[in-house]
């Protein structure tokens, strides 16, 4: 049985249609974001607009993508994932809501990036196989061969803000967030497990479970430590995203996002500037997460099984072609 602390999350009611009830939710988000970490906003987007949200993740999560057929990556046994873009339709309007982007700005004081979206299913496995962790450190690089690299006083500044949004009422495997874990700075490393013992009690008794209906936002500070309610045993759907802070990392994404040309028609220049448009990226998309199945022990078997799926096709030509020559 997991314990977790029982300090009460802010959660804020939004409304699209009340500016005065807007700037007032607007302002205690981010007070929380400052005090706590994390925050879950409530109320940004309808009924009509998540169900048809759902139901776009459920044709693209039915099964694996193969040789361009839509679908998902599979990134462990437990973990399918695609980019969120991929879905199309109501999901650029849902990261570019102009009420979660002014939490996020006023929060980092800074104009911020879409550097990363992904539409993600955890499976139910019963084991932990995602610890909690921190997204930030001072000597951070994205890969190897990077050049950035964060600095300690950059890392005193809220450098990158993450949003799960939930695709269902979402408990058991939930997002959980470590309160007040941000102001730490990540300072010996994204990785709980490497902390002093009393600095990881710490760390662990502030832990809480962030319970949340559909279409629910929870709002974090990316140096905290993070990560889902594991082990678990429910299945967890939700979109991922990370926004950076430009003024540390400038117009800068993780990798290319695969954004549908027909996405971007009515959008501001500014939003489209948001969504990381003709930004610089850290990872080439060949060597980004959701394309390593390339190193999976069955990956040169299934491609040889793909060349081969027409052969059966060119085969009847061939013949055709050799009975007519005769």
């Amino acid at each position: 049985m997991k314990a977790y602390s029982d300090h009460e999350l802010t959660c804020v009611c939004l409304d699209a249609n009340s500016e005065a009830q807007s700037s007032e939710g607007q302002s205690k988000a981010v007070s929380a974001l400052e005090r706590d970490g994390v925050v879950v906003l409530r109320g940004l987007y309808d009924s009509d607009f998540m169900e048809q949200l759902v139901q776009r993740f459920a044709v693209y999560f039915a099964r694996p993508s193969v040789s361009g057929a839509v679908g998902y990556a599979q990134l462990s046994h437990a973990k399918t994932a695609t980019s969120a873009f991929t879905l199309g339709g109501p999901i650029v309007k849902m990261m570019i809501q102009h009420q979660l982007i002014e939490i996020i700005e006023s929060y980092m004081a800074s104009k911020c990036v879409l550097a990363e979206a992904t539409a993600k299913h955890d499976r139910g496995v019963g084991y932990t196989y995602f610890p909690m962790h921190a997204d930030f450190s001072a000597g951070w690089k994205k890969s190897p061969t990077a050049t950035f690299e964060l600095t300690a006083e950059e890392m005193k500044k809220p450098v990158g803000v993450g949003v799960a949004l939930y695709l269902h009422d979402t408990t058991e495997g939930a997002f959980c967030y470590s309160v007040g874990s941000h102001k730490l700075e990540a300072k010996e490393g994204v990785r709980l497990a490497r902390y002093p013992a009393d600095l990881q009690q710490q760390i662990t008794s502030n832990i809480v479970r962030c319970d949340g209906r559909r279409g629910d936002l929870v709002v974090f500070d990316d140096r905290g430590f993070h990560g889902p309610d594991q082990p678990s045993k429910t299945d967890r759907s939700v979109i991922l995203l990370d926004y950076y802070r430009e003024d540390t990392f400038g117009h800068t994404v993780v990798t290319p996002h695969p954004i549908w040309s027909s996405d971007l028609a009515g959008l501001t220049l500014e939003e489209m500037h948001t969504l990381g448009v003709g930004a610089s990226y850290m990872v080439p998309p060949e060597n980004h997460v959701k394309t390593r199945y390339s190193k999976n022990i069955f990956y040169n078997l299934i491609t040889r099984m793909i060349k081969m799926s027409y052969f059966h096709t060119h085969l009847k030509y061939k013949i055709k072609e050799i009975i007519g020559n005769n």
